[in-house]
């Protein structure tokens, strides 16, 4: 068993997604977490600092034995992770019924935020 420390900005998806797993449980309830687990009782709460156990069969290599002159198509099970945003204004009140934009990388969403400033 190997350990990560999480970085400002990481999350257990991205660590799994990293590490080639196909879900953020497959870290949370490894058994080598249990201390993580009874410090951070919600798996979307970590800090930096933060030690993640990884389970050894993370850090190796997978392989596929295939034909060689033949055509092969593989396929992989990627998590979607769901972003949830609350927007609040400086002195903490609820940004509602008030649109936006959001833009990562390619991908943008836009939409308006629910009464109390979620979306």
């Amino acid at each position: 068993m190997s350990t990560y420390t999480i970085q400002q900005g990481e999350c257990l998806s991205s660590l799994a997604a990293k590490l080639g797993l196909t879900s953020w449980k497959d870290l949370y309830y490894y058994s080598g977490n249990e201390e993580l687990r009874e410090k951070r009782p919600s798996p979307n709460i970590l800090a930096a600092g933060d030690v993640v156990a990884v389970p050894d069969s993370a850090l190796q290599n997978k392989t596929v034995s295939c034909a060689t002159g033949e055509e092969w198509q593989f396929v992989m099970q990627v998590t979607k992770v769901k972003l949830r945003l609350r927007l609040r204004s400086r002195d903490d009140t609820p940004y509602a019924n008030k649109r936006f934009e959001i833009t990562a990388g390619a991908a943008k969403a836009t939409g308006r935020t629910l009464g109390a400033g979620i979306r």
